[in-house]
């Protein structure tokens, strides 16, 4: 005896259906809609279905595609009754029901049944398979199509949707999903459909949800549920809207993927951090440089004041040795808190690699070794530096990463190259020069071949949730490229990974640039300079130096009162200032002096201030630019550039250019 189960949400067709089939010998079980007729198929497995194509709580459309799914089902001859089936031919003829019939008076309707019936016992299931039965009798049904069309067309609309809108009945089952909500759910339709929405949350947080669920039955009110929600790999907000068509209540569920949102967020908080960060270490880095400078001052005077040979000396040699040291240590602070504009220029490698891996010294572990392999004498680059110094922690950094449960060794190795062992269009035309090639190599886990090409790709990330941010290597990448550079990876799983950057060589005369200068055979000079500083110490120290040197000295210790004494009496040949100051900046004294004496010559030094930068500096009409704390050589040499209308770039800590 087969088992034949109707579907049909009108009493009469199920009453119908009921009767004239089992006359006809055949066990009958009949449910009102999509969803009662999945809860049957847990008791009642069926050889043929009759379903009803416009239902409530899952459609026959959907019905069928759930019935395709089960394979407990293959067997099954699937019909489907449809007022609108010739308005629909075209869509249904490569669904998933095997025949149609399009519904007529109770009489006709019986004939098509039987037909249907007849054929599936004879087997001639071939014969009938995507047949409409009852086409003849139809008569052209506007109103119907009309219909058809627009639930068409707000299909498409809740299909198109970024946010995933769900569809609960009253006991809370699904019998809607727009697409979106299958994604973010990651459940397919047949899955999903006909499920107890609790059953899907994380069993910790479904009393919560529960909770929800009631408020907003109880109160017919939308409620947000304000705080996310885990599905598969999503974090989703979540709203429930109470829907009533009459007696019938629905419940709606708005799914809002906020993955990337929350990742953002957690970016903009690691910046902010960064930045209060930056902010803290710029203006402890002011005044350890204004503590320095007089170290380097009197220290330097007084070795000159001592005779050849002396025994102090050699201990004064080593404070100037550890506040060099001091100098390199807040150099490096400052390079990682200033957030100044892209300054292009021929750049040392080999010195921001040194600088790096002294910071990495101090967060990398001991059970990793890192071995450095510099050569001193590679040509440089035009590059940022400060981006150059995100190259190299960003990919040591990611190498500890690979290091960090099992240890290794870290090689960094600096070398150039005449001939690269490819010509990628980036670097076609620096062959004369040659290339710099920085390598990072660890002997970490490496990466799997199947995700090497991925590595670039923003956001994208091996590492577990909160290891990283998937940023680094992107932000490595669009550097190197900024730069006409290359970039390659060799690596296997088990084996390491090695990095290898590329950059075009620049040969400078600056980038052969001497180191730190010898304080003998200082310029001397009598002009008459004025100084500007707020710290007593370190205007008491340039005093005592530039007088010495033959200079007329005039100290102030404010913008303010420095500004009324230049209007009053211009005849400073120079005036070295501080940038941070009570009263005026040093940028707004050489502002306002030099709108009214635009040839006055302006020295301008800083221990830090995210306001001011060379750049901007020459923009005002400032002539020098000294980063603190300054060396005795450093302040005279740039005194005699400017008085002697040279240009030539001070040295900073390493011989570098500034």
């Amino acid at each position: 005896m087969k088992k034949i189960l109707v579907v049909d949400d009108h009493p009469v067709m199920r009453k119908f259906m009921f009767d004239h089939l089992e006359k006809k010998g055949y066990e009958v079980s009949f449910a009102a809609d999509g969803l009662a007729a999945l809860e049957t198929l847990d008791t009642f497995t069926p050889d043929i279905f009759f379903i009803d194509l416009v239902m409530p709580n899952i459609g026959g459309d959907k019905l069928c595609r759930i019935i395709r799914s089960r394979p407990s089902l293959d067997h099954a001859f699937v019909v489907v009754f449809s007022a609108v089936a010739l308005e629909g031919k075209d869509s249904f003829e490569s669904g998933p029901a095997d025949a149609y019939i399009a519904k007529a008076p109770l009489g006709k309707l019986a004939g098509y049944v039987d037909a249907v019936l007849s054929a599936v016992d004879e087997g001639r299931t071939k014969a009938i398979r995507g047949r409409i039965f009852g086409s003849e009798d139809v008569l052209e049904r506007t109103i119907s199509r009309e219909l058809l069309a627009s639930k068409k067309h707000y299909e498409m609309i809740l299909n198109r949707m970024s946010e995933g809108l769900l569809e609960l009945t009253d006991s809370s089952r699904v019998v809607f999903a727009n697409p979106a909500a299958m994604d973010i759910i990651g459940l397919e339709e047949e899955m999903l459909l006909s499920a107890d929405f609790c059953d899907l949350i994380a069993k910790d947080r479904r009393p919560a949800i529960v909770q929800k669920l009631e408020e907003a039955r109880h109160t017919r009110r939308e409620v947000v549920f304000d705080s996310e929600i885990r599905f598969n790999r999503s974090l989703v907000s979540m709203k429930f809207i109470p829907a009533t068509s009459g007696e019938d209540f629905r419940m709606l569920v708005m799914l809002k993927d906020i993955t990337r949102q929350k990742k953002l967020e957690g970016q903009l908080r690691q910046a902010e951090k960064m930045e209060a960060i930056g902010n803290l270490a710029g203006g402890i880095a002011h005044d350890l440089n204004n503590i320095l400078s007089p170290v380097f001052g009197y220290t330097e005077m007084a070795i000159q004041s001592l005779p050849p040979g002396a025994a102090a000396s050699k201990n004064l040699q080593n404070v100037i040795t550890a506040a060099n040291s001091a100098r390199e240590l807040v150099h490096q602070i400052l390079q990682f808190s200033r957030q100044n504009e892209e300054d292009i220029k021929p750049v040392k490698i080999q010195l921001i690699i040194k600088e790096t891996l002294k910071l990495l010294h101090a967060t990398i572990p001991a059970t990793i070794e890192i071995r450095e392999t510099i050569d001193p004498y590679c040509d440089a680059v035009m590059a940022d530096a400060f981006q150059v110094q995100q190259i190299v922690m960003n990919l040591c950094t990611n190498a500890f990463h690979a290091m960090a449960e099992t240890g290794g060794v870290l090689d960094v190795l600096l070398y150039q190259v005449d001939r690269g062992p490819f010509d990628p269009p980036s670097l076609r035309g620096c062959r004369e020069a040659g290339y710099i090639v920085m390598e990072v190599a660890d002997t970490g886990c490496g990466i799997d071949s199947g995700v090497i090409d991925k590595i670039y790709d923003p956001y994208f990330t091996t590492k577990q949730m909160g290891k990283g941010t998937g940023l680094g290597l992107s932000v490595v990448h669009g550097i190197v490229q900024k730069n006409n550079g290359h970039i390659t990876v060799d690596s296997n799983p088990g084996e390491g990974a090695t990095f290898r950057v590329y950059f075009p060589a620049v040969r400078t005369d600056a980038a052969h640039a001497g180191v730190n200068p010898d304080v003998a055979g200082m310029p001397r000079g009598s002009e008459r300079i004025m100084i500007v500083d707020d710290d007593d110490v370190i205007a008491r120290m340039y005093r005592e130096i530039l007088t010495g040197l033959g200079y007329r000295v005039s100290v102030f210790d404010n913008g303010r009162d420095a500004c009324d004494a230049v209007m009053q009496e211009p005849e400073y040949d120079l005036i070295i200032t501080d940038m941070t100051m009570p009263g005026k900046t040093g940028a707004e004294l050489a502002a306002e002096v030099l709108a009214v004496h635009p040839s006055m010559p302006f020295i301008l030094s800083t221990g830090f201030n995210d306001q001011i930068s060379e750049r901007k500096a020459r923009q005002i009409g400032v002539k020098k630019f000294l980063l603190k704390p300054v060396s005795i050589m450093d302040l005279t040499r740039a005194i005699r550039e400017v008085m002697d209308g040279c240009d030539l770039p001070a040295e900073g800590p390493g011989g570098e250019e500034r």
